[in-house]
C-alpha cells in the first residue's frame, strides 16, 4: 500500500474505530516505511494500535514495534528445530531475540501489550501444556489456535 493511501485511510478512520490493526494476514514489518507508517498512526487518535507478527523483523524496525500498543508474536515452538520447522525461512534465535526487546520494553515502559499465538497443529500439540507454563500471566498473553488446513 502506498504511504498516501495508509494516511487517507487513516485520517479517514481516526473519528470512526477505536482499534487499528496494521494487517490481515501477512507482516506488516516487511513494508518498506513501517517505521514512519507507525510513526503517522501513533499521533492519531485510536485507543489501540496493534500488529500481528513473526518477530523476523529487522532491529531498525524494534522502535517502531515497541511504540505500539499491542504486538501479537505468532510463536508455534519453543523448540527451535520444531519452530523452524513449522515456520519455514524464519529464525527461531531471530524471534528470541526480538520478542525478549519486546518483553523488556514492556517491563520498562508498560507497553505494548504482548500476546502469543500458538496454532497448535500435530508438529507441536505436544507442547501446549509447558507452553502454557512458559510465559509470565502479568506480561503476556498466549492464545492457543486451531490450525487452518
Amino acid at each position: 500500500m502506498k504511504e498516501s493511501l495508509f494516511k487517507k485511510l487513516v485520517d479517514e478512520s481516526e473519528n470512526k474505530a477505536s482499534s487499528i490493526k496494521l494487517n490481515w494476514r501477512g507482516e506488516a514489518t516487511l513494508h518498506p516505511q513501517f517505521n514512519s507508517l507507525v510513526e503517522y498512526i501513533m499521533k492519531k487518535n485510536f485507543i489501540e494500535v496493534m500488529i500481528n507478527t513473526h518477530g523476523n523483523y529487522p532491529l531498525k524496525k524494534r522502535d517502531a514495534v515497541h511504540s505500539l500498543d499491542k504486538v501479537i508474536f505468532s510463536i508455534d515452538s519453543l523448540d527451535k528445530i520444531k519452530y523452524e520447522k513449522i515456520r519455514k525461512n524464519l529464525s527461531f534465535e531471530k524471534l528470541k531475540e526480538n520478542f525478549n526487546a519486546a518483553l523488556q520494553h514492556r517491563m520498562n515502559h508498560g507497553k505494548p501489550h504482548i500476546k502469543i499465538n500458538m496454532t497448535v497443529q500435530s508438529q507441536n500439540q505436544d507442547e501446549v501444556e509447558s507452553f502454557k507454563r512458559s510465559f509470565p500471566p502479568s506480561l503476556v498473553e498466549v492464545r492457543f489456535a486451531p490450525v487452518f488446513e
